[in-house]
């Protein structure tokens, strides 16, 4: 009975964290359309806004810094290649999520691999820049990782047992 409780709970936690990998992938493609879409001078005022009350309260603050030092480095060909890797990042992850989410066996592999090589630069990408937002994003990439090869494996069993 416990065995079957955390199935149960492994299983729900799966499909939650799926989804919402599924909403953030579809977050990630608009923003990346809304790069493309906006001139370079709108992205700068929009951040420029946002930072003036923390510049404000706090200009030591570690978020004002990074605004700080996003602005110094905003050029056009930053803006363009923001914009191309959130949309092939999204939709590479969406087209994955939604296998997964259908039950689609050529999709737990893939996802394995797709979301590890997502880990690997993400975490390349924080020796960089030391944001600990890569560090999170690349923990919850691995759990899911994870999940996904229990998935996979629940559902081999299943297969081979009905097969």
């Amino acid at each position: 009975m416990k065995n079957e409780t955390l199935e149960k709970n492994l299983h729900l936690t799966f499909e939650i964290s799926i989804f919402l990998k599924a909403i953030y992938a579809f977050l990630e493609m608009l923003a990346g359309l809304a790069f493309m879409l906006m001139p370079d001078v709108s992205i700068s005022a929009l951040v420029d806004l946002f930072m003036e009350d923390l510049r404000a309260d706090n200009p030591e603050n570690i978020i004002t810094q990074y605004g700080i030092t996003f602005l110094n480095n905003f050029t056009p060909s930053t803006q363009h290649f923001v914009a191309l890797f959130l949309v092939i990042h999204g939709s590479v992850k969406l087209f994955v999520v939604i296998g997964l989410l259908r039950k689609k066996t050529w999709s737990y592999p893939v996802a394995g691999i797709v979301f590890s090589f997502f880990i690997v630069y993400q975490l390349q990408r924080y020796f960089h820049t030391h944001s600990p937002f890569l560090l999170f994003i690349s923990a919850l990439d691995f759990m899911i990782i994870l999940l996904t090869w229990h998935e996979y494996s629940n559902l081999k069993k299943k297969v081979y047992f009905w097969g």
